[in-house]
């Protein structure tokens, strides 16, 4: 029977979406049978002023998880 474990990561930080929406960047991940997936959430406003650093703090978290 393979393995599953899920983790969430919730940031402290709280932003307004375009809509009103109180928003927490949350960090997914699920290991399963030794392979991680991760998914992160962020809102519109971190979309659009910090895209670039969040796709590499991605990046580089994904090469982390490999690695072990």
């Amino acid at each position: 029977m393979p393995t599953k474990s899920n983790w969430y990561f919730y940031g402290r930080a709280v932003t307004k979406d375009a809509i009103g929406d109180n928003i927490r960047p949350t960090i997914m991940v699920r290991e399963k049978s030794g392979k991680f997936t991760t998914n992160f959430n962020i809102s519109d406003h971190d979309f659009a002023v910090n895209i670039d650093a969040i796709l590499v703090f991605k990046a580089d978290f994904k090469k982390r998880l490999a690695s072990h």
